[in-house]
């Protein structure tokens, strides 16, 4: 087995759940978080030991690595135990140990530090756990020791442990600070930063801030405001060019967010300049770089701003650096200019995904991505709209966009598979014309409009009525003037072109008297005398069809069509087979055995494949069962049928103006458009 799955999983943290994927290698262990979009992994040579246990989402694996760090992975079945300890011994050489936990729900018991963790252990059996790593703070007050953790924007979260001792010794509760103190976070600049970069050029939050960088986190100093940031926070790093070539974005995305008042700042945007220039030194040794960064930064150095800075982040806090790439806009440049919410910036297409900055700064990832569209904002204007439907229910919007980038960025979205919501008005080249004043792509919509529906109602008639033809020799169009293009809107139009109570015979002889009736009434045009031919021909088919369909109704008895037959209660019902037999039998126990909350589906598919195991003998006993309920069923059919019981027959008739409605909804609407105007109201 060279690979391992798992999609259902779940990893806590700081008291919140999120989704996680879980994959398996001979050499390395990934995990990808679904809900933020980080991925993580590690070699499976650290691994120390394994644990598996009943946590609180089911049955959860335990990974206790060499380096002191543990990774939980929740929502296992009860049944995966196997296929999970049989991958670990043959491919990492470790074995699965079955950890009993405590589930009693008290609230005290004995603390125990291992690693980076404090243990809870009661009667022996651990508890819970807590990864002394998200404290951020800790404070000791006679016998009570406080723990805060860092904040999260998240509905649900661990901010504030107290625990508490009844003995009078305070040596009792002085050790277990220190051991807190020992491992937790606490994001204080004690000692020295490995740099300090001054006066950094911040537009979120912003400001100019001197920036420290420690091996586990970072501090950014202001005039007004400090803050701290550790590495666990940071989910991707970006290196965004301006579109003027002479300055660059450097984007960091962090999560939870820092915080300045009821303000979160999920990203820290940096500007440098292109041809800035920076040299520096390292607070540490040659030996410690090597041991601890794989020599990937050096003691001393120098170069471009940007370049050197965004090296000592990606190296120090192993985050990967992302850089668009893939897209080159009319002006050779990565990105395109628009609007977000009112404020000006540049929308960045990605590889996986699109972001856009400097303010508010969004980041979309291409596996939140349910569809795009692109639109034109106004017939006035020259630019389009860019629409993102996320799969949160958030739809970001982007606007003025230079219609020029459109053919451009159509192909991005095209190779990158995205759904394109608003379907074939996207791939229409002629909407975008260069012309300044010989397109209204409104009218042309409505011409295209009228001539499907004129289209429509041609097939209909042909197909319905091949023998009405000579009806249109009622018309010669050599007769009307174009001068009287105009009459069209005549208010004085004869109400036989638009009624509904008009019949088949009268139509001819209204339009010739019509064409008569010059002196007396506007002479109509071609479109009003077109419109009556159709609604002759229209009334026309309804009448045949009415016909057919007495005439259908008058030998259903004797043709006997088929109708579907409602459903009688009162017969009998057929019996189950043995598959939903033996599922009934098992149903319950296969789901105490499922983790809870597991859907519908997740039970059927443990069913099926527990029926595909099950020994022929025990399928016979129910193919048994099955065959008893079956001849029960017949013996019932035959007496049900002698008694002469029988469903009503369900008959459905097609009102008479259907046909009409459906056509006349279309016919007239996009008249007014076939002719060319200077105008398009």
């Amino acid at each position: 087995m060279s690979s391992l799955s798992f999609d259902n999983l779940s990893s806590e943290h700081l008291g919140y759940w999120s989704p996680i994927k879980l994959k398996l290698t001979p050499t390395t262990l990934h995990f990808k978080n679904e809900k933020t979009g980080k991925t993580g992994h590690f070699e499976t040579k650290l691994i120390n030991t394994a644990e598996w246990l009943y946590r609180a989402r089911g049955y959860g694996l335990c990974i206790k690595l060499s380096n002191k760090k543990r990774y939980y992975f929740d929502g296992f079945a009860e049944n995966e135990f196997e296929k999970v300890s049989k991958y670990f011994e043959e491919n990492f050489r470790v074995k699965v140990k079955n950890v009993e936990t405590c589930l009693k729900g008290w609230n005290w018991g004995q603390p125990r530090f291992e690693d980076e963790y404090m243990e809870i252990l009661i009667d022996g059996m651990r508890s819970f756990d807590i990864n002394l790593k998200d404290v951020n703070n800790a404070s000791l007050n006679k016998n009570e020791l406080t723990l805060q953790f860092q904040t999260s924007d998240e509905a649900f979260s661990i901010y504030e442990m107290r625990f508490a001792t009844v003995s009078t010794n305070e040596n009792v509760m002085s050790e277990m600070f220190r051991n807190v103190v020992k491992e937790a976070n606490i994001l204080e600049a004690s000692g020295d930063a490995l740099v300090s970069l001054k006066e950094m050029h911040c537009l979120q939050p912003r400001g100019r801030y001197e920036i420290k960088l420690y091996s586990q986190f970072i501090h950014l100093r202001g005039k007004t405001y400090d803050y701290s940031v550790p590495k666990e926070n940071f989910v991707r790093f970006y290196l965004l060019p301006h579109p003027d070539e002479r300055q660059i974005f450097f984007v960091l995305q962090v999560n939870p967010p820092i915080t300045h008042g009821q303000t979160r700042y999920y990203f820290i945007i940096l500007l440098f300049n292109n041809e800035d220039e920076i040299s520096i030194d390292l607070n540490c040794s040659d030996q410690m770089l090597q041991e601890n960064y794989n020599g990937s930064i050096s003691k001393n150095m120098s170069g471009l701003t940007y370049e050197v800075v965004t090296k000592l982040y990606k190296n120090l806090y192993d985050q990967k650096l992302t850089v668009p790439n893939k897209f080159e806009s009319k002006l050779k440049a990565r990105a395109l200019t628009c609007s977000y919410k009112t404020t000006s910036g540049f929308l960045y297409p990605l590889d996986k995904g699109f972001i856009f900055v400097p303010k508010p700064a969004v980041s979309i990832r291409s596996d939140e991505i349910i569809s795009v569209n692109l639109s034109r904002a106004s017939l006035m204007q020259r630019t389009f709209d860019f629409d993102i439907e996320a799969s949160n229910g958030i739809t970001h919007t982007f606007n003025s966009i230079d219609k020029s980038e459109y053919n451009g960025f159509l192909e991005f979205i095209r190779a990158k598979k995205y759904v394109l919501s608003n379907g074939e008005s996207v791939t229409r080249q002629e909407d975008w014309s260069s012309s300044d004043g010989s397109h209204d792509g409104y009218l042309e919509r409505m011409k295209e409009e009228g001539k499907r529906s004129r289209a429509r109602d041609a097939k209909v008639i042909v197909q319905d009525d091949d023998d009405d033809d000579e009806d249109d020799e009622d018309f010669n169009p050599e007769e009307v003037g174009e001068s009287d293009v105009a009459e069209e809107y005549d208010s004085e139009v004869s109400p036989s072109s638009s009624s509904e109570d008009s019949n088949a015979g009268d139509a001819p002889s209204k339009v010739a008297t019509s064409e008569k009736s010059t002196d007396e009434k506007p002479a109509k045009t071609k479109e009003s005398i077109k419109k009556q031919v159709i609604k002759a021909k229209v009334d026309k088919v309804v009448e045949k069809k009415s016909d057919k369909k007495s005439d259908k109704k008058a030998s259903a008895g004797d043709t006997g069509t088929k109708k579907k037959k409602k459903k009688d209660p009162n017969a009998p019902k057929k019996p189950l087979s043995a598959y939903i037999l033996y599922s009934n039998d098992v149903r319950d126990e296969v789901k105490r055995s499922l983790p809870p909350g597991s859907s519908i589906g997740d039970i059927a598919k443990v069913i099926g494949e527990r029926w595909k195991t099950v020994t022929d003998a025990e399928k016979t006993k129910y193919a048994n069962i099955y065959k008893i309920e079956h001849q029960k069923y017949l013996e019932a059919m035959k007496k049900y049928e002698k008694s002469g019981i029988a469903p009503e027959k369900v008959t459905k008739s097609q009102p008479k103006g259907e046909i009409l409605g459906k056509l006349s909804a279309g016919v007239f609407k996009s008249e007014e458009f076939v002719e060319s105007s200077d105008t398009s109201d």
